[in-house]
């Protein structure tokens, strides 16, 4: 159930950077899967966001403008993690959803914004970033810690 959009993200991302540092191996942690990753995403601003049903899904689905099919999701036994960074002004930024802490009574997922650093040469366009990954459906409240990072490509 991937619908893999990091490719593209890290092609615009990387774009003019023959080196990056301080930019990860962006998988994500145990018990989440990637679900949609992309650099334009029609969400204005910076947002985390739970989708816990269908009609949730298809409102976001059709709002980020992904094109293509809607990829399929059992709320039943699944929920969604949405991290936006909203508008940024150049190309070479990237949200991540890193990973998920479940104490049992609270669940925290960590997410990381990376901003292009010195010596990135980077598109000239504005953009959207947005990570959304699937995760077992909990009764748990989540909340989000965001770090930001920025990379150099000198």
């Amino acid at each position: 159930m991937r619908y893999l959009a990091r490719g593209a993200a890290l092609t615009l991302l990387l774009s003019g950077c023959a080196d990056p540092v301080g930019l990860p191996d962006l998988r994500v942690g145990a018990g989440l899967t990637e679900v949609y990753s992309a650099s334009w995403s029609n969400l204005p601003s910076p947002a985390h966001r739970v989708v816990r049903d269908e009609a949730a899904w298809t409102v976001l689905w059709d709002s980020l403008q992904a094109g293509g099919a809607r990829p399929p999701l059992d709320f039943s036994v699944q929920e969604l993690l949405v991290a936006s960074l909203g508008t940024r002004p150049s190309g070479g930024y990237l949200i991540h959803v890193d990973s998920l802490l479940d104490t049992g009574t609270q669940r925290t997922a960590f997410v990381t914004t990376y901003r292009p650093g010195t010596g990135c040469a980077v598109a000239t366009i504005l953009t959207q970033p947005v990570d959304v990954v699937a995760t077992p459906a909990r009764d748990t409240p989540i909340a989000f810690v965001e770090r930001a990072r920025t990379y150099s490509c000198e």
